[in-house]
């Protein structure tokens, strides 16, 4: 065995420990450049036994994530924030909305939640979202067929994917296992991901539904970049480095007395859908106004008032 044939073994013995590992901790660990260890990753690529996604890399055992993930035991975490981030997302659907909602079990309490004084047409694709829409005489029914996961109770084939490829939708409410804010939105199940990428494809507002907890989780498999989504919905445990930018920007805002997202954005060096989306939730914090077409938002609270609201909503 020569040198570098040692050194993929020794790389996917070591990756299959750790279960994930960045490439600069690898280059350290073996005392290599980093383009070389990117060559050595990209030989166990091709083998289909690792995946590199952002400088990430992760062991691929396509029957770990069946063993580890299943729906009922995963619906009773956090249940109780899942339903109200559900309840909250229900009443942003309007009349005639056409809606695509996506496998997952904060999605399926939207579902539980849906309006029956609104008419909508739903496209979906898991077996405990149908059950609870497929009764409500205000909701047309487009469920895509297919291979059946017990795990996650989804449904998914070619003709599923065709079918919501053939779909445009003004609102699609989207699932993720973790949300990063450099490596973006990932999921656990690479059956999954086709059917993700498509109903973003095919809508107008995205719209994630997580709860607080998979903030800064990392899986293998990459949906989309986190900017992709036009909204957010979660609950109010987020961890501290995601609200302590929210809270440095209501800060800002407040004592420079000038709330537009082009200076958000170049403060903190973010995309534009990131600050945009900061400063919806100033908004609904009651920090700034709304919208004004192109004139910046007006503060409606003191430094002292903000410094309440954060203390009395932790």
């Amino acid at each position: 065995m020569d040198k570098k044939q040692k050194r993929h073994n020794d790389l996917l013995s070591l990756v299959n420990t750790k279960e994930r590992i960045s490439i600069k901790e690898l280059a350290g660990i073996y005392g290599v450049s980093e383009l070389t260890i990117r060559r050595d990753i990209q030989v166990l690529e091709q083998q289909g036994v690792v995946q590199n996604i952002r400088g990430i890399v992760f062991a691929n055992e396509p029957d770990r994530e069946n063993k580890i993930y299943n729906l009922n035991s995963a619906g009773s975490k956090n249940f109780s924030t899942k339903n109200v981030i559900g309840l909250y997302a229900a009443k942003l659907i309007e009349n005639d909305d056409i809606v695509i909602i996506d496998n997952g079990t904060t999605t399926e309490r939207l579902a539980a939640h849906f309006p029956e004084d609104i008419n909508a047409t739903v496209l979906c694709y898991n077996i405990n979202i149908l059950n609870h829409l497929y009764m409500k005489p205000n909701i047309s029914l487009i469920f895509g067929g297919g291979y059946f996961h017990p795990q996650t109770l989804m449904f998914e084939s070619k003709e599923s994917l065709e079918l919501i490829r053939r779909t445009r939708a003004k609102k699609v409410f989207v699932s993720a296992a973790g949300v990063h804010n450099t490596l973006g939105v990932t999921c656990t199940s690479t059956y999954e991901l086709e059917s993700k990428r498509e109903i973003l494809k095919a809508s107008m507002e995205k719209i994630l539904l997580v709860d607080s907890s998979k903030f800064g989780q990392i899986h293998k498999n990459f949906i989309c970049e986190f900017s992709m989504f036009d909204r957010i919905i979660t609950d109010n445990k987020l961890p501290a480095e995601w609200k302590k930018t929210i809270e440095e920007a209501g800060k800002f805002i407040i004592e420079k007395d000038k709330a537009s997202i082009g200076m958000l954005q170049r403060v903190y060096r973010i995309g534009f859908n990131r600050a945009a989306r900061i400063m919806d939730q100033l908004s609904e914090a009651g920090v700034v106004g709304p919208e004004e077409g192109t004139k910046p938002r007006k503060v409606l609270m003191s430094l002292e008032e903000f410094e309440e609201y954060l203390e009395t909503n932790g």
